[in-house]
């Protein structure tokens, strides 16, 4: 039986009395034997029976759940017999403890395979922030619950019978009870109830509308409508009570009739959404208090109010759900106030208005997302104010108590919203922090007059040279503006007065010279009526580039970076090119990052996306190469001035990504142009001693047999590896007048086509790194360079693609128990080139907060952070960086060591630790007695990605073994003085120079492992069966890698 009512639930006007509703008892766990533990890959949870924790006899289920294996879930199933019309899952829980982040499902699962889920919320709050001690009595109705296609594809509900309780990312202990369905006719939505009468009520302070809707959800951080209205009144506001109807109509609810909207979270009625947006988008206002704004959209029915799943597209309206994946494709109207992964957590005090008080306070921290935007280039659509702090025992920031945010730009330009995240205390009542500062939020929010970013421009500036001061002043209020603005520097001191029509904005602008070297403050502090109202801050670096700048000395000895001549494992972090793309991002902003980054003992600052912002024609981004033969952008080279500076003065090392999202097949005008441009900067920084180079972030090598580059680059490959065209169509056995395009034949081992198409990318790769190289060694020969790839080689050959770099570099997300061998693929410490982690992250965090999770990762990240670490420094790694540093406040991109609040993530004190850990080690490389012979000649072409997973296995089996050991290039080979053993798996089609080095090795006395027969020559032709003899090994059977053996 499908149930099309649930789909249309929120559409549908018509009410009808509600008959009998039943509850069926599903079990009153006398016993557990009915349940066990699901097949599913979780572990870490322990049930048993509890006779004496029951909310009444005969007693309850007593759970305990500890992250353990590489799954941070754990599910309890049992069979159930549901009924055809029922409503909704019923039971009882007590939450004995639950670790931050720690959540709760319950899944329904169809016969056929079909799921049904939700996170069982608590009086709106999930596992980890709801009540402890006390029973709760849990309701999850069938319109919560989310359809997840996994059997036949079809929604029947009658065909439920396994049920689920989840227990997902952190440590809870929890008791459960009375578990039962409820039976019944389907809810019926009806209208929304509006006021009557409908009489608004104006105040010389404004006018406000506070939500009094019977049946939503208020927490203790909530407020009760009638007790808190007269004591607005009293305050000078008009205080309007209004019913969810008037919401929904926009003529009752606009800017003219009220300036703030008051709501309680999560609840908010579904059908009154679009008003609440029409109001915003007309310049209207909100603040939320007491919890996650919209957290849980609701009907109306004849039953009363029915939570809808939200994570339904058409149910969304605040920004917890969207596509999983980075910066979840939020449609812009979606409201971003709050994160659900940025919670107020071991909370001692908190400071708010004029006061401090001692306790624990919990619930969202104020954040919010001020634009829904590109994590590289977004535009910034308002300024955010964060309203008060709470903080630890030993006095660290542990996030806003409230934010509020008003726009300048985007979809709700005019408008704008505010909120109060706690959800445990009553932050207003008398006992707390009192009224006045709800007072103070509602009148910004009323007036609406505040400042715009101020900027100063040059970000960097030569002693003596102009820097011009400008913000912006906004009224988005209904009341003309008289307001001041004093602005402050070393420059100068001097007030501004301003006066602003209702929906008026204007810029000041001043002048002023630079003085001596350094760091230069400036703000704007913004009055109102001669009351303090609003401020802004910024910097600007004096500094001229030719002069030397005082910064850690580096160097590289033995397959490790030294600070001042000292081999150091070193730490880090990643950054966007979002540092040249905004307002925001301005050299305050920079100090403040890289002063959080020293203190927590980080080194290097890999910054991504830089060339892309000297590609941009009328606004769009062309990624053009050519552009860079020209002078950079003066406002990209006075920003990049200012961070190098930056970096320098906090003893950090910076890490410039010289392109991006370019192609690698270039014309050799384009990469004379990419030369050109990385000249320009090795040289512009010849003085700045902490600086290393990537070429480019995750490079991939694209073929196109149609491009003309392509294909002549393909020829003049052949040519220089052939000595001829004709020698080259001869190796590839093609007919004398046969085209040479780079294509691939039937994809078999033996196909020579596929091999020099494979080959040919390599050769690309190289000629690209060898120009990029050469340019920034122009620049200056110092320069220490790398490429950052991707974990997997399909889109860029990473082992071949390390020659003419100093150390070998690769981005991974994979479980760290894969990490090892991964790594062990490009290790060429043999060689005198070290091995860098130049992307990890935090895998955990990303996915619960991109699939709409609830609070932190839990442990899973953190052991992750410490394996990672652990395994790059073990393996002989000479430096580990995570993705990335900050979270950005116009775009959800969940990889952060810092929420955007600037309050560390669980996994900071683990890195910081292991960070200071490390930095006391000096890492001496030990040449292994045993190699592994990387088999070059045979990697490239047809299934090589079978033959990559054999190699693959020829690794872990020396990892099992716990056998020291290091990889070998067949290319150009040179076997060090130390081996005594080689493993060669996978030999087929050496060249005659690399057999010969090997025999002569072994005829010297070293032992060789051979896993395969080297008598294939370089077209995969068994021409050189003698080489097996020359070896003293018995004859050779002639049989290539794919080629089973005759019995």
């Amino acid at each position: 039986m499908t149930r099309p009512w649930l789909l249309c639930l929120p559409l549908l006007a018509l009410a009808a009395g509600q008959a009998q509703v039943v509850d069926i008892p599903v079990d009153d766990f006398a016993d557990t034997a009915a349940w066990s533990l699901n097949a599913d890959g979780g572990a870490g949870l322990m049930w048993a029976h509890d006779a004496a924790a029951g909310a009444d006899a005969p007693g309850a289920m007593h759970l305990t759940y500890a992250p353990a294996g590489a799954n941070a879930w754990a599910n309890l199933v049992r069979a159930v017999e549901a009924p055809d019309d029922w409503l909704a899952v019923r039971f009882r829980l007590q939450i004995v403890s639950a670790a931050a982040g720690a959540a709760m499902h319950l899944w329904l699962f169809e016969s056929d395979g079909d799921g049904h889920v939700t996170q069982v919320m608590f009086d709106g709050q999930p596992l980890a922030r709801a009540r402890r001690g006390v029973w709760h009595e849990v309701r999850v109705p069938v319109t919560a619950l989310r359809y997840d296609p996994r059997g036949d594809g079809t929604n029947d509900l009658s065909k439920v019978d396994r049920l689920m309780l989840g227990f997902n990312y952190s440590a809870s202990e929890v008791l459960v009870d009375d578990l039962q369905f409820e039976s019944g006719p389907p809810p019926v939505v009806v209208p929304l109830v509006t006021s009557d009468p409908w009489a608004p009520e104006d105040g010389p302070r404004g006018r406000l509308a506070l939500l009094a809707e019977p049946g939503l959800t208020v927490t203790t951080g909530g407020f009760d409508p009638a007790a808190l209205a007269p004591r607005l009144r009293a305050a000078g506001f008009g205080v309007t009570l209004v019913r969810a109807g008037d919401l929904a109509d926009a003529a009752r609810l606009n800017r003219d009739t009220f300036d703030v909207l008051l709501l309680n979270a999560p609840d908010f009625p579904l059908a009154a959404r679009d008003g609440l947006r029409a109001y915003l988008a007309g310049g209207g206002a909100f603040l939320s208090l007491g919890g996650y704004a919209f957290d849980r959209p609701v009907a109306a029915t004849d039953g009363g109010w029915v939570p809808l799943m939200a994570e339904q597209p058409d149910n969304r309206i605040n920004a917890r759900y969207g596509q999983p994946g980075d910066t979840m494709n939020l449609d812009s109207r979606q409201i971003g106030l709050f994160d659900p992964t940025s919670h107020l957590t071991r909370v001692a005090s908190a400071t708010l208005g004029d006061l401090t008080l001692l306790g624990d306070y919990q619930g969202m921290a104020g954040v919010s997302l001020a634009g829904l935007n590109s994590p590289v280039f977004p535009t910034a659509q308002g300024t955010t104010e964060p309203l008060g702090q709470a903080y630890d025992s030993l006095g660290r920031p542990r996030g806003a108590l409230g934010i509020l945010v008003q726009f300048y730009a985007g979809p709700y330009a005019g408008g704008a919203w505010g909120g109060f995240g706690v959800t445990n205390r009553d932050l207003f009542a008398d006992d707390e922090f009192g009224l006045d500062p709800l007072l103070e939020a509602c009148d910004k929010l009323v007036r609406g007059v505040y400042l715009g970013p101020l900027t100063a421009t040059p970000a960097r500036a030569n002693p003596g040279e102009t820097v011009t001061l400008s913000a912006t002043v906004y009224n988005r209020g209904r009341r003309p503006a008289n307001a001041q603005v004093r602005f402050t520097s070393g420059l100068l001191n001097r007030v501004v007065p301003v006066t602003l029509a209702p929906g008026e904005d204007t810029t000041l602008s001043m002048d002023g010279a630079a003085g001596l070297e350094g760091i230069t403050a400036v703000e704007a502090r913004l009055s109102l009526d001669e009351v303090p109202w609003g401020e802004a801050a910024t910097e600007f670096v004096v500094w001229d580039p030719t002069a030397p700048v005082a910064g850690r000395q580096i160097g590289w000895q033995g397959n490790y970076m030294t600070i001042n001549g000292r081999p150091t494992f070193l730490t880090g972090t990643n950054q966007t090119g979002v540092m040249w793309a905004t307002t925001r991002e301005n050299p305050l902003t920079w100090n403040d990052d890289f002063a959080a980054m020293a203190d927590a003992g980080l080194t290097i600052w890999r910054v991504l996306h830089w060339s892309a912002h000297a590609t941009f024609v009328d606004g769009n981004r062309t990624d053009n190469p050519l552009m860079l033969a020209d002078t950079p952008p003066e406002k990209l080279i006075r920003e990049t001035d200012a961070i190098v500076y930056l970096a320098q003065r906090h003893g950090l090392i910076l890490m410039l990504t010289a392109h991006d999202w370019m192609e690698l097949p270039l014309s050799d005008e384009e990469l004379a142009a990419q030369r050109s441009w990385n000249r320009f900067w090795a040289d512009r920084y010849r003085t700045a001693p902490g600086l290393i180079w990537d070429l480019q972030n995750e490079p991939s090598v694209t073929v196109d047999a149609n491009n003309p580059v392509h294909v002549e680059l393909f020829r003049r490959y052949l040519v220089e590896t052939h000595g001829s065209e004709a020698a080259a169509r001869t190796w590839l056995g093609l007919d004398a007048q046969a085209e040479l395009r780079p294509v691939a034949g039937d994809g078999s081992w033996g196909d020579l086509q596929s091999v020099a198409l494979y080959r040919f990318r390599t050769w690309l790769l190289r000629r690209w790194i060898n120009e990029n190289v050469t340019g920034l060694r122009e620049g200056n020969p110092n320069s220490l360079v790398t490429v950052g790839y991707l974990q997997s080689r399909p889109p860029a050959d990473k082992i071949g693609g390390q020659v003419g770099l100093d150390f070998a570099n690769m981005h991974s997300y994979e479980p760290p128990r894969d990490l090892l061998s991964s790594l062990r693929f490009i290790d060429r410490r043999p060689l005198g080139q070290g091995l860098s982690m130049g992307e990890f992250g935090a895998r955990n965090l990303h996915d619960l907060r991109v699939n709409g999770g609830d609070g932190e990762a839990g442990d899973q990240d953190r052991r992750r952070f410490v394996a990672t670490l652990g395994t790059v420094l073990g393996a002989g790694g000479m430096s580990a960086l995570n993705w990335c540093f900050r979270g950005l406040p116009d775009t959800v991109f969940p990889w952060e060591l810092f929420r955007a609040d600037r309050v560390g993530r669980p996994t900071l004190a683990d890195f910081q630790a292991l960070t200071l850990f490390s930095r006391g080690l000096e890492p001496v490389y030990q040449p292994p007695s045993t190699y592994l012979l990387l088999p070059d000649h045979n990697r490239l072409g047809g299934r090589f990605n079978e033959l990559d997973a054999a190699w693959m296995r020829a690794i872990e089996a020396l990892h099992s073994l716990a056998v020291p050991y290091a990889p070998l290039p067949e290319e150009d080979l040179t076997i060090p003085a130390e081996a005594d053993t080689i493993v060669w798996p996978l030999p087929y089609g050496p060249d005659e120079a690399t057999f010969q080095s090997v025999e002569a090795w072994v005829r010297a006395g070293g032992q060789l492992l051979l896993t395969g027969d080297v008598g294939f020559d370089d077209r995969r032709q068994y021409t050189m069966g003698d080489r097996l003899a020359r070896l003293g090994l018995p004859a050779p059977r002639g049989l290539d890698p794919f080629s089973a053996p005759s019995t």
